[in-house]
Formats: structure tokens, sequence, C-alpha cells
């Protein structure tokens, strides 16, 4: 996908909104910018996992019957002995 955007005063650029909604782009997200020896410049953005993790374990915990609290439990009892 190409598209042509225009800088603004300041250097700023609006990612246009096919693009912020494929990558589910949002406003304050933060993103790399990249250069590379051609000239070509690379926009990458920089998503949290934290929310996509938690959400992946919740899962994980749910097919397996674990609780929210034995988790908690479990990770306590580890702290304690390590």
């Amino acid at each position: 996908m190409t598209t042509t955007i225009q800088i603004r005063k300041k250097g700023q650029i609006t990612i246009p909104v096919d693009i912020r909604e494929r990558f589910k782009l949002e406003e304050n997200d933060v993103v790399t910018i990249t250069t590379l020896d051609n000239g070509a410049i690379l926009v990458i953005p920089r998503k949290l996992k934290l929310p996509e993790l938690l959400d992946k374990t919740a899962d994980m915990a749910k097919k397996k019957g674990i609780t929210l609290e034995e988790m908690l439990a479990e990770l306590d009892e580890i702290r304690h002995n390590s």
C-alpha cells in the first residue's frame, strides 16, 4: 500500500484513517521513526504488549479453570520461595 501525505507546519504528518485502523493506532500511541540509507523513512508502531499478554493469560487461566486469586496466590508463593 502506498499513500501520499503532506508534511504540515512544524513537521507534522497525518497518518490516514485506513492505515490507523489497520494497525490499530490510536491517539497518544508511540511510534519509532527509522531512517534507511536509501532515504526511506519507516514509521514503526510501538504498541505495548501488556494488555494483549494479560488477555491471553486470562484466557488460558479460564480454560484451565484457574481463578485470578489462585494465580496471585501461586505467584506470591513462588516469590517467597525464591
